[in-house]
């Protein structure tokens, strides 16, 4: 009983919290590149990712090593502490 009780604060909890806190994304590894991607943590190493729209995407501590992203475009995507070497 005590378990089905602290569900319920819970989720009362998620209903009225900040929207933005509630609605954020969990990264996803596998998803195709596009526009507003989540690959925050992922490692993208040794890719092929030449003329993609990455824009609007959060790409915060993905490791690019090694991967072309020649011609691709990142208007508004967040590169913080990313590995983009070579």
């Amino acid at each position: 009983m005590k378990n089905i009780i602290l569900l319920a604060i819970g989720f009362l909890v998620l209903q009225f919290s900040e929207p933005s806190l509630v609605s954020q994304a969990v990264a996803a590894c596998s998803d195709d590149p596009q526009q507003g991607v989540n690959w925050e943590g992922c490692r993208k190493r040794n890719l092929m990712l030449s003329g993609v729209d990455l824009r609007d995407a959060n790409l915060q501590k993905t490791n690019f090593t090694s991967t072309d992203m020649r011609d691709s475009e990142f208007d508004n995507a967040d590169f913080r502490k990313a590995a983009v070497h070579r």
